[in-house]
């Protein structure tokens, strides 16, 4: 299922905008890689922000709902126990190992607590729910014998866990059940693309820290729209919430990756994260995705293809080490010492070269995934702006990602236009131009030129004063 819908991918994809942020209005060609340039504070960040937002949330959206519909519910079962005199911690344990457990069977993750619940896990059965877990997955209508079987198990899990007793009479005494259906059928019942546009939103407030239509004037209805080859969805936005989606927008089975701040790497706990919710902001994703290459055996045993082998020759040549955790801290473990370096005494532009690394070698970058990086060459002398350039030519040739990336310096454009067209790679270039109603992105693929000529006039500028000293 997920290889057929990842196969998709791997064709035409474009994204439109109009009144978010700062950017008036974009339609971006993303294919290969597409190079969005221009001065700072227009809005290239926009571009990614949004189709993040809009790729991430539509990503296995209908296991977000199933998980929402969950974790909605068993909070309605805790509120409706809190008039029960128990230590509370215990009986809120309980719950959500069952909601774990539930979760389990759907094949979601939905509990934020899953260290604590540890010692209850073992303890619960759900066998005998196969109907509840039923409902659950397809929105079905719970009644009294299903909420009374999950009390039951409560009960249970209290009794063999804690040796506290508490008789079910105790419990409906405490618990108006009409009401209590009445609140959790609600959540069962509600449509699925009225949760799906509340999950959009909090993927893009997220992103853009509540600030998602037009800064200029918020009146403005903003609009984002992805099309993948045949397949198209479309959202309205207004005042920062989704008001509008296409009716079953196609469920995508992508990973997307977005780098746009390589001291990202300094903030990775010496513990490793769960993730415990589906909608992430993108730094948060990136932690968790680095993790999962930072163990004693993660790379450790990792047979290359042989088509991969060229991208780890070059990324070698950099970065001579792995990301290793030591007791207090994550550092960087080089080929030839026992020493792990903590990585905040590692320079900025190693950074950038570590992480594509790590995420290469732990396999989160995927065939056919998306791949976005936010002035990647910021910390980077000239030299390793043209060595990081090959790398992610090479990347797109042999995973055939959508890259998407945001830049001003030309030396770092003038590198991908050179080995894109040296493995035959793919390219668009996108130019952001300032209007009075907000940022457009022209494309230039006829003329980059354009952007060479907007990229280098502070050199000129410098050369022009310089004749007039003189």
């Amino acid at each position: 299922m997920k290889s057929e819908n990842l196969k998709k991918w791997g064709t035409m994809m474009k994204l439109k905008m109009e009144n978010i942020g700062k950017v008036s209005h974009a339609s971006i060609d993303i294919n290969g890689i597409t190079v969005v340039a221009g001065e700072n504070n227009l809005g290239k960040s926009t571009i990614s922000k949004a189709l993040y937002s809009v790729v991430d949330g539509l990503s296995n959206y209908e296991d977000e709902i199933i998980a929402q519909r969950l974790q909605l519910v068993f909070q309605k079962l805790k509120e409706s126990m809190r008039g029960i005199r128990i230590r509370r911690y215990s009986l809120f344990d309980c719950i959500d190992a069952i909601e774990f457990k539930i979760g389990e069977e759907l094949e979601i993750n939905t509990n934020p607590r899953g260290r604590r619940i540890g010692k209850y896990r073992e303890l619960v059965t759900v066998q005998d729910m196969s109907e509840v877990v039923k409902k659950f997955e397809e929105g079905g209508e719970l009644d009294k014998d299903d909420i009374e079987l999950i009390f039951e198990k409560i009960l249970n899990l209290l009794d063999e866990s804690r040796k506290i007793y508490i008789s079910e009479d105790e419990i409906f005494e405490n618990i108006d059940i009409p009401e209590l259906l009445d609140n959790v059928n609600e959540i069962m019942s509600a449509p699925k693309n009225k949760i799906l546009m509340r999950l959009l939103s909090n993927h893009f407030n997220k992103e853009f820290q509540n600030q998602v239509n037009n800064i200029y004037d918020k009146n403005l209805k903003a609009k984002v729209g992805l099309i993948v080859k045949d397949k198209s969805v479309n959202i309205d936005i207004t005042e920062n919430k989704v008001t509008k989606i296409s009716d079953n927008p196609e469920n995508l089975w992508v990973n997307v990756e977005y780098i746009d701040n390589p001291f990202i790497l300094d903030d990775i706990p010496s513990r490793m994260i769960e993730r415990n919710r589906y909608s992430l902001y993108h730094g948060t994703k990136l932690i968790y995705d680095l993790q999962k290459g930072i163990s004693d055996n993660a790379i450790e045993g990792y047979i290359l293809d042989e088509k991969f082998q060229e991208i780890e020759d070059e990324l070698l040549k950099i970065v001579k080490g792995n990301l290793k955790s030591a007791d207090m801290y994550v550092g960087l473990s080089e080929n030839d010492s026992d020493q792990i370096i903590d990585i905040k005494n590692v320079s900025a532009g190693l950074k950038i070269f570590i992480i594509i690394k790590t995420l290469f070698e732990n396999k989160s970058l995927e065939e056919n995934g998306i791949l976005i990086l936010d002035e990647p060459e910021i910390h980077l002398h000239p030299d390793w702006q043209v060595k990081l350039a090959k790398i992610i030519v090479l990347i797109q040739k042999i995973f055939k990602m959508h890259i998407l990336l945001n830049t001003h310096s030309p030396y770092f454009i003038n590198a991908i236009e050179v080995y894109s067209d040296l493995y035959n790679i793919e390219n668009n270039f996108y130019l952001a131009e300032q209007t009075d109603k907000g940022t457009m992105f022209v494309n230039v693929n006829k003329n980059v030129d354009k952007i060479y000529k907007k990229m280098l006039k502070p050199f000129q500028d410098l050369e022009n004063i310089d004749e007039r000293e003189r």
